[in-house]
């Protein structure tokens, strides 16, 4: 019985850093395309600038991009750009309490722009 156990155990792990160590579907996309990826963040990059100061909401790409404190996984961010950098996005929304907090993603993480 112990050698059984012992199998299972080696296999178990094995499985385990197989499911890890795959890659996932947006990781197999920029590695397919990455021009395309880059054009696709200079647009998304010039239309944040051209709004820095302006209210806005931005669709998220990853549900669990922004948590919590603003009231669960969060598909869409409403709120105020206010800077943009070459692959940031800093923005200023308010939580379920009335509360203001600055929030920094990854422009990869931001799937578009409602107005």
């Amino acid at each position: 019985m112990d050698v059984y156990d012992a199998f299972s155990m080696v296999t178990f792990v094995l499985v385990i850093y197989i499911m890890a160590a795959m890659p996932t579907k947006k990781e197999i996309r920029r590695l397919a395309r990455p021009e395309a990826e880059g054009r696709r963040q200079k647009g998304l990059r010039d239309l944040l600038r051209e709004r820095v100061g302006t209210p806005c909401t931005l669709n998220l790409a990853d549900a669990h991009a922004v948590v919590n404190e603003l009231g669960g996984n969060v598909v869409e961010l409403a709120g105020t750009v206010v800077d943009v950098d070459d692959e940031w996005v800093l923005m200023e929304a308010t939580t379920k309490k009335g509360r203001r907090r600055l929030i920094a993603m990854r422009l990869d993480q931001v799937a578009g722009i409602n107005e």
